[in-house]
């Protein structure tokens, strides 16, 4: 999903969010997880690429 959409969708859901993350060891992609207040759904995720230090 790209960040326009996500955005779009973060400020329509005018709640408290809760943040999730998941890396990789072998990747340089990391991934951004925006779940409800509960953790019960996801409202939207991206992907973003990290850069080697």
């Amino acid at each position: 999903m790209n960040l326009e959409r996500a955005v779009e969708l973060l400020g329509r859901h005018q709640q408290p969010v809760r943040l999730g993350q998941i890396r990789t060891v072998y990747t340089s992609w990391m991934f951004m997880l925006f779940l409800t207040e509960d953790g019960s759904r996801l409202i939207t995720c991206m992907g973003v690429r990290r850069t080697q230090v």
